[in-house]
């Protein structure tokens, strides 16, 4: 008659299994709390300089998760996200944020900013680019410059709302509201508002 393991062999071989699910999975243990931030910055026009007094600036924290059995390398979803408004001066400060995750790590927050009638951030119109970026990381200090649209064209090409869907719209009710100002402005329908309230 075959004899059942130890004890402790009983207790280790089923924590195994669930581990090896958990990894499967995707539920790789992260480091529980990351701090970002402060952010600080300015927002200007492009070509004059003048400070954009009232842009949206949000900052999109996303949680990175090594999963095994993926081919494409870490899925990445949304964690939290923040708006602030520039001042007068065009200046702006995303405070100091703490997050807390059992799983995977947050990354540094992706930035959009957005002015009725320029170049959203980022886009090809819009600094900084390139190396620039990475600089600013590091300093924790932006200098956003956004180019004018000057064309109805280009105003409409860039009215849709400049974030991923996975942004709650409850998190976003001054970037939602310029993008709806600009869409009203060309005669768009605006977004997520019910009709009677664009009146």
């Amino acid at each position: 008659m075959r004899r059942p393991p130890p004890i402790k062999s009983r207790m280790v071989l089923p924590f195994i299994g669930v581990l090896m699910l958990a990894l499967a999975a995707g539920c790789v243990p992260g480091r529980m709390v990351y701090t970002s931030g402060p952010y600080r910055g300015t927002i200007v026009d492009a070509e004059t300089k003048k400070p954009l007094a009232g842009a949206v600036v949000l900052a999109i924290w996303f949680r990175e998760t090594i999963v095994l059995v993926a081919a494409h390398g870490p899925a990445v979803d949304y964690h939290d996200s923040l708006e602030v408004l520039a001042d007068s001066g065009g200046e702006f400060v995303v405070p100091q944020k703490t997050h807390a995750t059992p799983f995977g790590k947050i990354r540094e927050p992706d930035f959009v900013v957005y002015y009725p009638g320029y170049a959203p951030y980022p886009s090809l119109k819009a600094q900084p680019q390139g190396g620039d970026v990475d600089i600013a990381y590091e300093r924790k200090a932006f200098s956003f410059r956004l180019s004018r649209l000057i064309s109805r064209e280009e105003r409409v090409g860039l009215a849709d709302l400049p974030v991923s869907s996975r942004v709650p719209e409850t998190r976003i009710p001054n970037l939602l509201g310029l993008v709806n100002k600009e869409r009203l402005d060309l005669g768009l329908q605006p977004i997520g508002m019910p009709k009677e309230q664009a009146k």
